[in-house]
């Protein structure tokens, strides 16, 4: 069964990044939330090995997961692939970053509100 190997092969991968994370002292929240959004990565270009990944393959998750999510949180996902592909540079497992050409969205952010003096809590 060449998927369930394939996507092995991928876990692989996911798990030396989360442990990595883990010994940065980044949270068990944070590292499983990178972890769910590389998986998914992995699940929506076929289990193709993380090395074999272009920034195509990024750009049409992103694309997916925008139409599926709220701006800010495709952002995040964005920033967690850029996290995951840093660590496979910087592992040597990769000579390019697929992620380096790809500008974040702009992302507005719904100012609080703010009260004065004479309006009190």
């Amino acid at each position: 069964m060449e998927y369930q190997n394939s996507a092995d092969n991928y876990a692989i991968y996911v798990d030396s990044f989360v442990l990595a994370l883990k010994v940065e002292g980044i949270t068990p929240h944070t590292r499983s939330c990178h972890a769910r959004d590389v998986l998914r990565l992995g699940e929506r270009s076929g289990w193709i090995s993380p090395v074999k990944i272009n920034a195509t393959h990024i750009r049409n998750y992103i694309d997916w997961l925008s139409g599926r999510v709220n701006p800010s949180t495709a952002k995040i996902a964005q920033l967690a692939l850029r996290r995951f592909f840093k660590y496979l540079l910087a592992e040597q497992e990769i000579e390019t970053d697929p992620t380096a050409k790809i500008k974040l969205p702009r992302v507005r952010a719904t100012p609080q509100p703010t009260y004065n003096i004479n309006e009190g809590v």
